[in-house]
């Protein structure tokens, strides 16, 4: 079966936004240093935790290529958002690049420490594998270099399913891992949020009393391909969508446990700070889509893309109910 491009425009949005962008890791707060007692005490501020990841290709989407669009073979724009992301607290990297003009043109790439990646997920794109989602044609190709392993990613509206060369962008991509520093997950604490039934946190932060009658379920009423690392990375990043068949609503909502030692390290551009009661620190991203709100509690970190309810209200309900 096979949807509009619409709804495909739509999923590469909120990879984007997820992926290296996107694209998470641990955070916490250190103790205010100690002033003289006619100083007032300093307000303590997020700060890399020493258990957060060692990030793939350092945490930097921009030094992944020298030349981006002499190795992808179009006028490459970097689309990536620094913000916090699930792979980011495994120690991965997730970047994406497209044409100037022409956004389905374009190429996406993910990074892991091996020893995240499960020995079938490695052995099945040692050579180029390509799978349908609705009218789009996704091939892949992966490799190891020492402690890191990275695949690369195309799309494709070509109906006649033509595979594309990726051995060139891997074998870039490759060399350049390969003088970086081996990337090393975060450390779990006890801080991280545990993994969480979305139907169950539906009830605890009381969704639907704020539209009662209408009711949400949990999920969304169109399917979505899934990508390949979608699995590995669901403890650090998991998505729980609800849908009103009521009034037409969704709300679309990412989980990040320890994702929070990524924040001081984000370029949330154009972002407003916000109150979010419960977190640490909280801002509304503008997008193409609308505005997306990143909170963290310090050791975690909550995103959400879509709602009905104000973004900083359900927000403070997901925060009071993970507590």
């Amino acid at each position: 079966m096979r949807t509009s491009r619409s709804a495909v425009v739509l999923v590469a949005a909120a990879i984007a936004l997820a992926g290296c962008a996107s694209n998470g890791a641990p955070q916490a707060t250190p103790a205010a240093t100690p002033t003289a007692a006619t100083s007032p005490t300093p307000t303590p501020t997020p700060t890399r935790d020493p258990a957060g990841p060692t990030r793939a290709f350092d945490g930097d989407c921009a030094g992944v290529f020298t030349d981006p669009s002499a190795v992808l073979g179009f006028d490459a724009v970097l689309r990536t958002l620094e913000t916090p992301t699930g792979i980011g607290t495994l120690g991965g990297l997730r970047c994406s690049w497209t044409d100037v003009d022409d956004l389905w043109e374009g190429l996406s790439l993910a990074a892991l420490p091996v020893q995240q990646v499960p020995d079938e997920l490695r052995s099945r794109f040692e050579a180029t594998a390509c799978d349908w989602s609705y009218d789009t044609l996704y091939c892949h190709l992966a490799a190891t270099v020492g402690g890191t392993w990275v695949m690369v990613s195309k799309a494709s509206l070509d109906e006649s399913g033509t595979v594309p060369d990726l051995a060139p962008v891997l074998a870039a991509a490759l060399e350049t891992a390969a003088a970086a520093p081996e990337p090393v997950a975060a450390t779990p604490t006890a801080d991280w949020w545990e993994p969480v039934d979305c139907a169950a946190l539906e009830v605890t932060a009381a969704i639907a009393e704020v539209f009662a009658p209408a009711t949400f379920e949990p999920g969304y009423p169109s399917a979505f391909g899934a990508w390949p690392t979608d699995e590995l990375l669901a403890p650090t990043d998991q998505w729980c969508p609800w849908y009103s068949y009521d009034i037409n609503e969704a709300i679309w909502m990412n989980l990040l446990p320890g994702a929070g030692s990524q924040w001081d390290d984000s370029d949330f551009e154009g972002a407003t700070p916000v109150d979010v009661v419960g977190a640490q620190s909280a801002v509304l991203v503008p997008t193409a889509d609308g505005e997306v709100l990143y909170a963290t509690d310090g050791a975690n970190v909550l995103r959400i893309q879509m709602s009905p309810i104000p973004l900083p209200d359900l927000a403070a309900r997901i925060f009071a109910a993970m507590s």
